[in-house]
């Protein structure tokens, strides 16, 4: 069952979000995503494993250890850790995809609220604001990094950009994140904020 649906309108991208992890621990989301798409950028989940399913189309995932290829009925699992990105490898097919993050904590939040500073921005995911996106980035630095930017580089940046965010009255733009209590390898834990 469908819970929630963002568009992407710009991009032709469509997220379909059907668990949030609050009754199964993990996120999924049924993504669409149009032929010939850049796809995200190189991105770690320092918290979650991310399992990718393809329910059409064709997948051109990289990671670390390079790129392959996954055909409709295939998976493949992202450990956390592990940097990786993904597109729709063909320029002429929508490509489907099951995302499902495990565990969920703010997987949900995060994809929202960056499609809703695309949406504010003509639609498109290379519109996002640089401000709104550091909010947002600061926000899951626990959970998510850019895995191009060295850590030590991209802590204090992403810091000082949201900062100038919240100077600039930029940060009002993005939702309010909310620090839940989740389990991780099957204890209770709290995120810090």
């Amino acid at each position: 069952m469908v819970r929630k649906t963002l568009h992407i309108p710009g991009d032709g991208e469509e997220q379909q979000f059907l668990t949030d992890g609050s009754g199964t621990d993990d996120a999924q989301v049924l993504m669409t995503i149009p032929p010939a798409s850049s796809g995200s950028v190189m991105h770690v989940h320092t918290r979650q494993t991310e399992r990718i399913d393809v329910i059409s189309g064709r997948l051109l995932l990289r990671t670390s250890a390079g790129k392959r290829f996954i055909e409709a009925g295939e998976h493949y699992v992202v450990r956390r850790g592990v940097p990786h990105t993904f597109r729709n490898a063909s320029k002429m097919k929508k490509l489907t995809v099951l995302i499902s993050v495990y565990p969920a904590l703010h997987f949900e939040w995060y994809l929202t609220e960056m499609a809703r500073c695309a949406n504010r921005h003509g639609g498109h995911w290379r519109n996002v604001s640089w401000l709104e996106m550091a909010v947002i980035l600061h926000a899951m630095r626990d959970e998510f990094r850019l895995a191009w930017m060295p850590l030590l580089i991209q802590r204090p940046i992403i810091a000082a950009m949201a900062l100038l965010a919240h100077i600039t009255g930029d940060a009002r733009r993005v939702s309010p994140f909310d620090t839940p209590v989740y389990k991780e390898d099957g204890r209770s834990a709290v995120l810090h904020t």
